[in-house]
């Protein structure tokens, strides 16, 4: 048996056992009143958002390759990433994208990988300052018995320096690292060379964000994208019936995030993982446990279905999205 698939089955393994954690410590029958008490409504305006994010990920893939590919092909390989990538684990779906776009052969390697890296920097500092925002504005320090509001804005500030200096001087602080490799002599492997290589062509591609009009474009688009996700998050909760305000939705949406994608330990379609970061923050929010895990396991269950919807409509009706 290979290492691959024994780390899959372990972490497999690890997200069964939180997700029966999770079940054995509710009451089933709180749980079947979660299912049998969703509201339906907010599901087809949450599966309609859902879609309209769609778009704007294509839009702004299209914005940056400059309609290399043109929109309907982003769009067509937007859904099937979007259900890839719920169904991988730990940034794994993001090899369908560059796989998916490469098949086009329209757009060389450095440019694909180019777009799909700045558009990981851009979702990666929203996140990050939305999150300091939405906790900030959403926990009650007081009763959980936390001394860190007066850290939030002052990390804001940081993240936002720090956005600007890989955007702005990506290449300065490239070349810096490079010449300290190269000082203790790891540039000698292939390997780190080769790395290198691919981060000089991501720089040149960034670079061409420096000029104001592409910058706020792509910034425009990533802004809209990440609103629209709050509010995603917003309606899927809402619509499983925990009432919660817009500053809630953004910490519960970003801790999703760090949950799913940035912890060491990941499980196929996030099973446990997703589940158990809602729990949390429902719980944080002053739900009991019953409801938070109910909650959970539904918002979780509309995602992986709005992936699969857009998924399975677009491999019956891709013809119309290859020209």
């Amino acid at each position: 048996m290979s290492k691959k698939t024994i780390k899959f089955i372990a972490f497999l393994a690890v997200g069964v056992f939180i997700f029966y954690f999770l079940l054995k410590n509710i009451n089933l029958a709180d749980l079947k009143g979660s299912l049998s008490g969703f509201d339906w409504r907010f599901g087809f305006l949450a599966f309609g958002l859902y879609s309209v994010i769609s778009v704007f990920k294509a839009l702004r893939f299209n914005f940056f390759l400059e309609n290399k590919l043109g929109f309907r092909k982003f769009l067509r390989i937007i859904f099937l990433y979007n259900f890839w990538n719920q169904i991988l684990p730990f940034f794994s779906g993001d090899l369908s994208y560059l796989y998916l776009v490469k098949k086009s052969k329209k757009i060389a390697l450095g440019e694909n990988f180019s777009s799909l890296i700045t558009a990981r920097v851009f979702d990666l500092f929203i996140v990050a300052l939305f999150a300091f925002l939405g906790l900030y504005f959403s926990l009650d320090f007081q009763r959980l018995d936390l001394n860190l509001k007066k850290w939030f804005f002052p990390g804001a500030l940081l993240v936002s320096a720090i956005f600007i200096s890989l955007i702005f001087f990506n290449r300065q602080i490239n070349g810096a690292i490079k010449s300290g490799f190269k000082k203790i002599g790891f540039l000698k492997f292939r390997f780190i060379s080769y790395l290198f290589d691919k981060l000089n062509q991501v720089s040149a591609s960034i670079a061409t964000l420096k000029s104001i009009p592409r910058f706020f474009g792509f910034f425009g688009y990533s802004l809209a994208i990440w609103l629209m996700d709050f509010i995603f998050i917003w309606l899927m909760v809402t619509g499983a019936g925990l009432t919660i305000n817009f500053w809630q939705a953004v910490a519960a949406s970003t801790l999703l995030i760090f949950a799913t994608s940035l912890i060491p330990v990941q499980t196929p379609v996030n099973l446990g993982t997703y589940e158990g970061a809602l729990v949390l923050i429902f719980m944080a929010f002053g739900f009991e446990k019953n409801i938070s895990v109910g909650a959970g396991i539904l918002v979780h269950l509309q995602n992986i279905l709005f992936a699969f919807v857009l998924f399975v409509f677009i491999n019956i009706f891709g013809r119309k999205f290859k020209d």
